[in-house]
Parts: structure tokens; C-alpha cells; sequence
């Protein structure tokens, strides 16, 4: 996480799944995400696929934090 705080940009590409969840229950990326949002990074977000039936839930839910929603079950 100390990589996030000395990048200018970030760019993720969110697929159709959340990756490792640590005791928190939180992705490797549902933290950067949570990082770079609280430091005010600029943030390039690619979603792969329209199908949304077709991602975890919990990747559904960071996505549509990405959108602008607030979701506490994300990634």
C-alpha cells in the first residue's frame, strides 16, 4: 500500500473477480481502491465485460463504488 501513496495515477482494471481477502474480508484491490479514494488520487478505472451477472458480488459492489456508490460489502 506504500506504492499508492507516491503514484500520481493509478489504473485498475476490475474483472470478474475480487482476488485473496485478508481477515478483513477485504481485496488486495478493494485497499488500494479504499487508499487511493481516501488520498484524493487520480483514478483510472477499466471494467471488463457488461455482464454484471457474471462478477462476484463483492466485485460488483467495488465497481459500483468506482461509480460513485458506497457499498461496505466490496472487495
Amino acid at each position: 500500500l506504500d506504492e499508492i501513496r507516491h503514484c500520481d495515477i493509478l489504473c485498475w482494471l476490475f474483472g470478474n473477480d475480487c482476488g485473496s481477502e485478508n481477515a478483513g474480508v477485504v481485496s488486495p484491490a478493494g485497499r488500494e481502491f479504499d487508499l487511493a479514494t481516501a488520498e484524493g488520487k487520480y483514478r483510472l478505472i477499466y471494467v471488463r465485460g457488461r455482464d454484471d451477472a457474471a462478477r462476484h458480488p463483492k466485485m460488483r459492489a467495488l465497481v459500483g463504488r468506482a461509480q460513485g456508490g458506497s457499498d461496505p460489502e466490496a472487495c
